[in-house]
C-alpha cells in the first residue's frame, strides 16, 4: 500500500531544528531538505516541553511528536507513528504547516498498516480513516501541492475494491452504497463549512476559505469519476444478459435488465449534478453548491432503489420524510424564534433547500405508486391475490400521502414554514399505512402492541394530570385514533395466522426418514406449532375484542370530566392480550425454523 501512495518530501522531512530555526531567522529556509542520514530531532530542547516535571521523562511538543511519529513510520511501527502524528495534529494550535504535515502522514501511516492479510471489513474501516486524514490534509495543503488530493483518491478506490471483494456476487450495490455514503460525508462537510462562514459573518465574500470550497470540489470530482465506474459497471451487467436471445432469458433477468437501465440514467444524473456541486463550489458559492451535492445525494439512492422491491423504496421514502419533517419544523421554530434565543437557522437550511427533498421524496413515491397501479389494473393469478390485495389497499393511501406533500411544497414555495409540517406528517403517516399493508405477523404484532401501550399512557390519570393542555377531546380523538388502527391490525392479522398455521399443519414428517427418533421428534414439533397458533388466535380475538370495548368508549371519554374506568381497564386487557401474543409469535417463529431445518436436512440424506 504504501508504494503506491505519493508521499512528498515537504511532507516526510523532519520538523526540527532547522524549521524552528526558520521562524526565528528569516534568512534560514524553511523547506530545507535533512540529508538521509540525519537522525530525527526528537531530542533536540525545541521537541521538549519546558513546562514538564524535572523529576520525570521529559515531555514531547506537537513537534516533537511528529518527528517521533516519523521515526516510528521509517521503522514500520505504523499504529505508533499514527498515535503520534494524530496528537501533533491536535495540538498543532495555529501551526498551518505542521497541522498539514501530520494529517498527511498520519493518512499515511494509516493507509500503510493494512496489511494483506487483513479482514475486507477491517480494512476498509481502517482506510475510511485514512481518506478522512487526507481529505483533512488535503484541505489544508498548499495551491501547488496535489499530493492530499491524488492519495485520497487512490484511497477511495481502494475503498471500493475491497468492497467489492466482500460483496463479489453484488458488487455494483456495494459500490452504490460506499457512493452514498461518501457523497453523504460530503455533503455533511459543505454544511459545516456554511456554518464556520456565517459564524465570522463571511457569506458575502467567504475568500478566506477558498482552500476549503478547493478541497471539497476535488472530492467531487473524485466522486465523479467513481459514479462513472458505476455506469460502467452497470452496462457490463446489462450487456451480459441483452447476450442471451430474448426468448431464453428468464423473469428475472428480463427484471434486471430493466433495472440496470434505470439505474444508469439516475446515476448519469447525479454524475451532472457533482459536477454542477463541484463548479459551484469552486466558485464559493456554498449555498447552491450545497443544494447540487444534496441533488447527487438524493440521486444515487434514486438509483440504487432501482434494485429493491417497492417496500423497501418506500420504507427508505418515510426514513427522507421523517428526516425532513424535523428539518421543517426546525426551520419553522427558528424563524418563529420559538427555542427562546435570536440564533438563526443554519445556513445550509432553507425553504428552497427544503422544496428539493419533498420533491424528491414525492418522486419515489410516485414513481412507486404507478407500479402499483399497473398491477392493480391486471389480472392477477391466484397465488398473487393476496400480494394484490395489499397493493390495492396501499394505492388510495400513496394518493393521499402525495397530496400531502404537494401541499407542504406549496407552502415551502411561498415560504410558509409554519403550515408545511401539518402536511409533511400526514405523508408520513401514510407512508408508514401504505408499507404496514405488507407487514407479516411479527410486524404487525410489534406495531399493535406500540400503539397499544401509547393508548394505555393516555388513560393513565398521572399522566392526564401531567398534561393538563390536552383536552379530553384531544385526548378521545387520539385514543380513537390509535385504537381504529389497532382494529385494523388485528383483522389482517387474523389472516396471516391462518396462513401460518396451514404451513406449520403442512410440515409432514418425510416418509423415507429412517431415523424414528427424529421423525417422531418432527411431528412433535408440528403438532405443537399448532398449538401455539391456535394460542395466538384465542390471544389475537381477546385483544380484538379489547379494543373493540375501548372504542365503544371514545365518546364517553371525550365528555366525561374524568376518564371511565372502563376505558382503562379495556386498554389494559387489550395490551395484556398482545404482550402474550408477541412472546408467543417468537416461540412459533423459532419453532417453525427449526421443523424446516430438519426437513431440509431429510431430503438432503435422503438424496
Amino acid at each position: 500500500m504504501r508504494a503506491t501512495l505519493a508521499l512528498p518530501t515537504v511532507c516526510a522531512m523532519l520538523l526540527g531544528t532547522a524549521v524552528q530555526a526558520a521562524e526565528e531567522d528569516a534568512a534560514a529556509p524553511a523547506d530545507a531538505e535533512p540529508s538521509a542520514t540525519e537522525a530525527p530531532a526528537a531530542a533536540d530542547a525545541e521537541d521538549v516541553d519546558p513546562a514538564g516535571d524535572p523529576g520525570e521523562e521529559p515531555a514531547l511538543t506537537s513537534r516533537g511528536r511528529y518527528n517521533r511519529g516519523l521515526e516510528r513510520l521509517d521503522g514500520g511501527d505504523f499504529e505508533a507513528a499514527a498515535e503520534d502524528f494524530l496528537a501533533a495534529r491536535d495540538d498543532a494550535g495555529p501551526d498551518p504547516q505542521l497541522r498539514y504535515r501530520a494529517a498527511f502522514n498520519l493518512g499515511f501511516a494509516l493507509a500503510a498498516s493494512v496489511a494483506p492479510e487483513t479482514e475486507p471489513e477491517e480494512a476498509i474501516e481502517t482506510l475510511r480513516q485514512s481518506a478522512a486524514w487526507f481529505g483533512d490534509a488535503a484541505r489544508l495543503s498548499p495551491p501547488e501541492d496535489d499530493d492530499a488530493r491524488v492519495n485520497l483518491e487512490l484511497i477511495s478506490r481502494r475503498i471500493l475494491a475491497l468492497a467489492d471483494q466482500l460483496n463479489q456476487g453484488n458488487r455494483l450495490e456495494a459500490r452504490l452504497d460506499r457512493l452514498i455514503d461518501d457523497q453523504r460525508a460530503v455533503r455533511d462537510e459543505i454544511r459545516g463549512l456554511l456554518g464556520e462562514i456565517a459564524a465570522q459573518d463571511a457569506s458575502a465574500e467567504p475568500l478566506a476559505f477558498a482552500d476549503a470550497f478547493e478541497a471539497l470540489a476535488s472530492r467531487e470530482r473524485a466522486l465523479m469519476a467513481e459514479v462513472g465506474d458505476g455506469i460502467d459497471l452497470a452496462a457490463e451487467e446489462r450487456l451480459f444478459i441483452e447476450q442471451t436471445p430474448a426468448e431464453e432469458r428468464s423473469a428475472e433477468q428480463q427484471g434486471r435488465a430493466y433495472q440496470l437501465e434505470a439505474l444508469a440514467g439516475y446515476l448519469e444524473r447525479a454524475r451532472q449534478s457533482l459536477g454542477d456541486a463541484r463548479r459551484r463550489l469552486r466558485r464559493l458559492q456554498g449555498e447552491s453548491g450545497h443544494r447540487r451535492a444534496d441533488a447527487a445525494l438524493a440521486e444515487l439512492k434514486r438509483a440504487r432503489e432501482q434494485l429493491f422491491d417497492p417496500v423497501r423504496v418506500l420504507q427508505g421514502a418515510l426514513g427522507d420524510q421523517t428526516e425532513l419533517l424535523g428539518h421543517t419544523a426546525a426551520l419553522a421554530a427558528r424563524r418563529a424564534k420559538a427555542l427562546g434565543d435570536d440564533e438563526p437557522p443554519p445556513p445550509w437550511l432553507t425553504e428552497k433547500h427544503l422544496v428539493d427533498r419533498q420533491e424528491d421524496v414525492a418522486a419515489r413515491a410516485g414513481g412507486i405508486l404507478s407500479r402499483f397501479e399497473a398491477v392493480a389494473a391486471a389480472p392477477p393469478d391466484d397465488d398473487q391475490a393476496i400480494g394484490v390485495q395489499a397493493i390495492l389497499e396501499a394505492v388510495p393511501i400513496l394518493e393521499r400521502g402525495l397530496a400531502a406533500m404537494r401541499d407542504a411544497i406549496a407552502a415551502l414555495e411561498r415560504r410558509d414554514a409554519r403550515s408545511a409540517p401539518s402536511g409533511q406528517a400526514a405523508a408520513m403517516r401514510a407512508l408508514a399505512q401504505a408499507i404496514e399493508r405488507f407487514a407479516g405477523v411479527k410486524a404487525l404484532v410489534e406495531l399493535a402492541h406500540g400503539d397499544q401501550t401509547r393508548i394505555v399512557a393516555l388513560l393513565d390519570p398521572e399522566a392526564e394530570a401531567a398534561r393538563p393542555e390536552l383536552s379530553a377531546t384531544d385526548r378521545a380523538e387520539a385514543i380513537f385514533g390509535l385504537g381504529g388502527d389497532n382494529r385494523r391490525r388485528l383483522a389482517r392479522l387474523e389472516t396471516l395466522l391462518d396462513e401460518e398455521a396451514a404451513a406449520a399443519a403442512s410440515a409432514q414428517p418425510d416418509a423415507a426418514q429412517e431415523d424414528d427418533e427424529a421423525a417422531e421428534a418432527q411431528e412433535q414439533v408440528r403438532q405443537a406449532a399448532e398449538q401455539r397458533y391456535a394460542q395466538a388466535e384465542a390471544l389475537r380475538g381477546r385483544a380484538a375484542e379489547a379494543v373493540a370495548t375501548l372504542l365503544g368508549e371514545a365518546e364517553r371519554i371525550g365528555n366525561a370530566e374524568t376518564t371511565p374506568a372502563a376505558a382503562r381497564q379495556a386498554a389494559a386487557d387489550g395490551l395484556q392480550a398482545l404482550d402474550a401474543l408477541r412472546r408467543l409469535f417468537f416461540s412459533i417463529a423459532e419453532h417453525v425454523r427449526a421443523l424446516r431445518d430438519d426437513q431440509a436436512d431429510t431430503h438432503d440424506r435422503t438424496a
